[in-house]
């Protein structure tokens, strides 16, 4: 269908050199790439937080204050539990949830639909990555218990522990709120130090050893385990030797004399 279009219109919120290499490979040579280069919220003061705990204490302090937000969060769970914790500390207020598993309720679904026409409704929106591109908060209004317009707060929160979603759809979910006056962002990148000795690295390389591993049946209807050549398994299976080595003097060093 690419190939033989007689015009492709990509839209895409964040085009990479993917996108334009399948166009190439389906023999779209005349390719012209338009890029929206006006970007206002690289103006906005974003604050970081390597801390969860610090992150939390800005979400309670924005809705102490009464001040609308959004939190986007890169999975159900996370914002299942920020919704949880304000609505314990302010159940006078009306926050909206939005997950994969909230989303067909009527509240949710309207607000997905026209969030512009619903937004006014909430002291804050905590979602996952339900919403993502395609709804952009912008229309100014009242909200119900403040006098400020439209989600002046936007907190996300991303945990790489989480495994949802990509950081180029992380960053959509934090870009909805088109009124917002800041940004703060928790994020965990999950950092683990390298291994420097070599039963750590006997650690490591034997943790990708039974990916590695599979069943195979044999002629007699027997199963047995056997491991494909590949770098991760010569590893292992020096790191196995390594760690075998290390018990072997352990025992020797522990043996009585």
């Amino acid at each position: 269908m690419v190939r033989h279009a007689e015009y492709v219109i990509c839209a895409q919120s964040l085009i990479s050199d993917l996108t334009l290499t399948f166009l190439k490979l389906a023999g779209r040579d005349d390719i012209v790439k338009v890029v929206n280069t006006h970007q206002p919220w690289k103006e906005l003061p974003i604050d970081f937080f390597r801390k969860k705990d610090k992150a939390l204490e800005r979400l309670v302090e924005i809705a102490d204050k009464g001040t609308p937000f959004l939190c986007p969060c890169n999975s159900s769970g996370q914002a299942l539990r920020n919704f949880l914790e304000l609505n314990k500390r302010h159940p006078e207020k009306n926050y909206l949830l939005l997950t994969n598993d909230t989303a067909s309720e009527p509240e949710q679904s309207a607000f997905l639909s026209d969030s512009n026409k619903h937004a006014h409704k909430y002291d804050g929106v905590i979602f996952s990555p339900v919403l993502e591109s395609g709804n952009s908060i912008d229309h100014p209004h009242l909200n119900v218990t403040s006098s400020v317009t439209s989600f002046q707060e936007t907190i996300g929160f991303c945990s790489a522990a989480e495994r949802v979603g990509t950081p180029e759809s992380f960053i959509q979910m934090i870009l909805r709120g088109r009124k917002a006056k800041r940004i703060s962002l928790w994020v965990d990148p999950q950092k683990r130090d390298l291994p420097i000795t070599d039963e750590r690295v006997a650690r490591e390389a034997i943790g990708r050893f039974d990916i590695a591993a599979k069943f195979v049946e044999k002629d007699e209807g027997k199963k047995d385990i056997v491991f494909e050549m590949t770098p991760a398994v010569e590893l292992a299976m020096k790191a196995k030797a390594i760690e075998n080595k290390s018990k072997n003097t352990r025992r020797t060093l522990n043996a009585p004399a």
